[in-house]
């Protein structure tokens, strides 16, 4: 089973109640798409462009961002999008596949039939305009390679135009027509990854606080009872002692 998208993807839509997500432009889901199972929990797309940001000195969750708006799906049960590691997209028309190796097939075919304008996986790099970026298919598709790839394209880009907002531009498309929208797209799908980042490590700097708050109190919790118990041990010899100090002055 296939869902079909168009080639603007996932836009996201910020409500005075809360963060939803809009439907992808001109999707075409019919019910057995709907029902396709999907693993929603494979976010290797988000570990491996947090990995190349740092390798390659990109902002954080920039290359991310850029995943998202390019291959970006919502996951209705933790309420955030992810990117898809299968995507492949022609002529304007971009698709999910359930597996790598589907994926694999699907751009085989298109290959067959003498297409060579192809975007593939997590960041959608184009074999056509980068014929040599990767060895083979299955490489094209692993979320590793595809990401570095990116990074080292982005950065480029960056170096090249001395601007993140060019870059970001121009990894889209060098015709201001096409990439003023993308990069606003990428821009706001990057302030909410930020947003949310930063919700997630203040998050994990309260829970550790509290655990070390937690493990402090219990330290002296032991500590008071251990001084009770000698207290209670040195009492119980003065008791005693004193207890036979008469017999003892006696004898």
């Amino acid at each position: 089973m296939l869902i079909r998208v168009s080639s603007l993807k996932t836009c996201l839509k910020l409500t005075a109640v809360g963060l939803f997500v809009m439907s992808f432009l001109s999707m075409n889901i019919t019910p057995s798409d709907a029902n396709q199972d999907i693993d929603f929990n494979n976010y290797s797309c988000h570990a491996a462009t947090r990995s190349h940001e740092r390798a390659s000195a990109i902002p954080n969750d920039l290359l991310t961002s850029i995943a998202l708006a390019e291959t970006g799906r919502w996951d209705a049960e933790k309420k955030e999008m992810f990117a898809w590691p299968w995507t492949v997209t022609s002529g304007g028309s971009g698709t999910y596949y359930p597996t790598q190796q589907e994926a694999i097939e699907a751009v085989q075919k298109l290959q067959s039939r003498g297409v060579t304008n192809i975007d593939v996986g997590c960041m959608q790099i184009n074999l056509m305009y980068h014929p040599k970026a990767f060895d083979s298919l299955e490489q094209a598709f692993d979320p590793g390679a595809n990401a570095r790839y990116a990074g080292q394209l982005f950065s480029k880009l960056r170096r090249a135009n001395k601007s993140i907002m060019r870059a970001i531009a121009h990894y889209h498309s060098t015709t201001r027509e096409r990439n003023r929208p993308y990069t606003r797209k990428v821009i706001k799908l990057w302030n909410q990854e930020r947003r949310r980042h930063y919700a997630e490590q203040r998050e994990k700097k309260l829970a550790a606080w509290q655990a070390e708050r937690a493990r402090r109190k219990a330290e002296k919790a032991r500590a008071r009872k251990s001084l009770r118990r000698v207290g209670d041990v040195r009492g119980h010899r003065q008791r005693a002692v004193a207890g036979h100090g008469p017999e003892l002055a006696g004898a």
